[in-house]
Parts: structure tokens; C-alpha cells; sequence
């Protein structure tokens, strides 16, 4: 009897044979082309970096909050400092949220 071997995916940049992939999104990638740990493929990796811009205009809105302090020598300065303060939380966080999505994740969120 002659057996059919399993279908292999194919790598989604050289198409050579893989076994494995992105860890977000799920896209076969071979070895060489497989992103290292705590990053993803490349198109995962320009959705963060899409998204994380948009919380740079918000963090940026705070600047907005200058006029409204009594002391604009020396409020300017912690308004800056408190922005960026809440960007790098803000950015560090959706990071961690970004590494912890998954193929499924990502399915039952398109729904």
C-alpha cells in the first residue's frame, strides 16, 4: 500500500519546507526566516509598531494640559516627564499583550 506523507506547510517568505512559525500569528516560517525570541514576523511586528504610534499622539495629547498649570516654567517639564512616564507603561504593557496573543487569540478577536 502506498501511504500519503503528511502535508508540510511551506515557509510564507522562501516557501521552503517548516514545521513551525510566527508564535502570534501563526504563518509558516522556516528556521532561518523565524523571528527571534520576544519578537514576531514582520508583518505582526508592523502592527505593533502601527499601533504603538498611536499611542505616541495620545501620549502627546498631554501636552495639551500645559496652558491649564499655574506655573508653566516649572509645570511644563512635569507634564513632559509625566507623559512620557505614561507612554513607556502604556507601550510596555500593550508589548507584553502583543507577545501573549496567539493564532486563536487573533481569530476569536476578528469575529
Amino acid at each position: 500500500m502506498v501511504y500519503r506523507e503528511a502535508a508540510q506547510e511551506s515557509c510564507a517568505v522562501c516557501r521552503a519546507p517548516t514545521d513551525g512559525g510566527c508564535p502570534r500569528c501563526g504563518t509558516p516560517l522556516c528556521p532561518p526566516h523565524r523571528p527571534p525570541p520576544r519578537r514576531r514576523c514582520a508583518t505582526c511586528e508592523a502592527e505593533f509598531l502601527a499601533l504603538a504610534h498611536v499611542y505616541d499622539l495620545d501620549a502627546e495629547a498631554a501636552y495639551l494640559l500645559e496652558p491649564a498649570l499655574p506655573d508653566p516654567e516649572h509645570g511644563s517639564g512635569l507634564v513632559r516627564a509625566l507623559a512620557q512616564l505614561a507612554r513607556q507603561i502604556t507601550l510596555w504593557r500593550l508589548r507584553r499583550r502583543f507577545l501573549r496573543e496567539r493564532p486563536t487569540d487573533l481569530k476569536m478577536g476578528s469575529g
